[in-house]
């Protein structure tokens, strides 16, 4: 099993400097450096105290710097909001400086306000992502190419630089079966959203053994990443502020995808239509002592997950009690991960779960 802290760096104190607020986040990079993390990753979100990381490049070319001996993620650069050839001339220029320590996470998007205000449409998102991406690979792999798209047309060109890493190891954003098709049929690692439940994301993996079953192709090398808010402790009152914070964080989330969420970009969140109860929303966490995280943990690599993207830093949970979170989860279970293997689901939970994934109306995005 692998673990990596993922940032958003939410601020949804109006009190904090930005200034502030990074240093917070790079204080806990250089920690995750220290504790010989797997990697840092960063997200892309604009115009919202939902997270003040508007682009991940530029917050992985500063954690290249602090963190030396670890590698550096986006996760995810949101395609159609970047012109390909800039980005992929930004993605060739970072791996360069970091020595070949780059992975990059690419998703579609899904807030209307980020798209409304760089002048994308939304509903192109799809084409866009995939003229994008071949146009990135052309970038990165041929000389003197060109490209005519509905969304791009690029005349003849040659770009540098090119990354060191050949191929750029590429996650995707997969969380409906269209996607996740396509993921398995490029051969990216797959990547899903915050705090699906166990039992979904046993379907899931088993519909993703199931595509690569149909093209004959072995799984090994694949991660399985999701997504997860993690608080460790001993003290059994910042369990509530878990739930608290982490539902914060995915209620603003929701209104961001609504188009809901208030001018200004300060959001009270509210409760939402539906909202989980507390006992099944703690089920979405990580959460308790070492003892109890190590248990979930087993529990995900049970059902075929292989990494965790660790949300140690979310909502409004005090600098602090993250930072003493991330140092009792690194000594008391970064040990363990070694010997944690994720299982392969069997042909019969193939058949059976792939359907079921397939079918289900309450598929749990992340959002």
């Amino acid at each position: 099993m692998k673990i990596a802290p993922l940032f958003l760096a939410p601020t949804p104190d109006p009190t904090k400097s930005f200034v502030e607020r990074y240093e917070e986040i790079y204080r806990l990079v250089e920690y995750a450096n220290e504790a010989q993390m797997e990697c840092v990753w960063f997200t892309e979100h604009h115009f919202s105290d939902y997270g003040y990381s508007p682009n991940p490049l530029m917050m992985m070319a500063e954690a290249a710097r602090r963190a030396p001996d670890i590698r550096l993620g986006a996760a995810v650069a949101v395609l159609p909001l970047w012109h390909p050839v800039r980005l992929a001339e930004d993605i060739a220029f970072l791996d360069c400086v970091s020595g070949g320590r780059v992975d990059i996470g690419i998703g579609r998007g899904y807030q209307p306000l980020e798209f409304a205000v760089f002048g994308a449409d939304l509903a192109n998102n799809r084409g866009m992502f995939a003229e994008s991406l071949k146009i990135m690979k052309k970038c990165w792999t041929e000389d003197d190419w060109s490209f005519e798209g509905k969304h791009w047309q690029i005349p003849e060109t040659t770009v540098f630089p090119r990354p060191v890493q050949n191929p750029i190891p590429f996650w995707m954003a997969a969380t409906t079966p269209p996607s996740i098709r396509g993921a398995v049929e490029m051969g990216y690692h797959l990547c899903t959203g915050t705090g699906a439940l166990l039992d979904e994301l046993e379907q899931r993996n088993a519909f993703i053994d199931a595509c690569f079953d149909e093209l004959g192709r072995s799984s090994e090398g694949i991660h399985r990443s999701v997504n997860k808010f993690i608080l460790c402790t001993n003290d059994p009152s910042e369990v509530d502020l878990a739930i608290r914070e982490s539902k914060w964080q995915i209620r603003v989330s929701r209104d961001l995808t609504s188009g809901t969420n208030p001018p200004g970009g300060r959001n009270p969140a509210p409760p939402f239509k539906g909202e989980p109860n507390d006992e099944i929303w703690k089920q979405r966490l990580i959460v308790g002592t070492p003892e109890e995280c190590l248990e979930i943990i087993r529990a995900h690599a049970e059902v075929g997950i292989s990494y965790i993207n660790a949300l140690f830093d979310f909502g409004g949970v005090p600098h602090d009690v993250v930072q003493r979170s991330m140092k009792l989860f690194t000594e008391e279970l970064m040990p363990e991960m070694e010997s944690i293997k994720p299982r392969v689901s069997t042909p019969e939970e193939r058949a059976a779960n792939a359907e079921v994934f397939v079918n289900r109306g309450d598929r749990y995005t992340g959002v």
